[in-house]
């Protein structure tokens, strides 16, 4: 079967339903199925739909009032076997003298974590931590 070039609607990113506590890092977060992303080719020649939309660093929000990070990715990265990960993490601002530019974060010590495969259940996830974590 030969894939069809996707139209520019097929890579939307995914809508999160942020509350007035939450503020988007990051957004590469692509409302594309990772079981329909086989029969997709990329609107940018000489790439996989696989190394555009499934990385690693997809998506951050951070909720500066609870000092939270959520985080989603795919793991392993561009790979079609892998999966959506998403993990909420305490940030801690940094010390006097520390360098300012990066909060500390624990990623060994996550509040929550999901994984799965199925976009709808990774938005509503996303969704409900925002919300209850307000």
């Amino acid at each position: 079967m030969v894939k069809q070039p996707a139209k520019i609607h097929q890579f939307q990113l995914v809508q999160a339903s942020l509350t007035h506590s939450w503020r988007i890092i990051r957004h590469r977060l692509f409302s594309i199925d990772p079981e329909f992303a086989p029969d997709l080719s990329p609107p940018i020649a000489g790439f996989a739909v696989w190394d555009l939309c499934f990385q690693e660093d997809l998506f951050q929000a951070e909720n500066p009032t609870q000092q939270l990070l959520l985080d989603v990715g795919w793991y392993p990265q561009a790979d079609p076997c892998g999966r959506f990960k998403l993990l909420v993490v305490r940030k801690t601002p940094p010390s006097v003298g520390q360098i300012e530019s990066r909060d500390l974060v624990d990623w060994n010590a996550p509040v929550a974590t999901f994984e799965s495969r199925n976009m709808r259940d990774v938005v509503s996830e996303m969704n409900r931590w925002m919300s209850e974590a307000n």
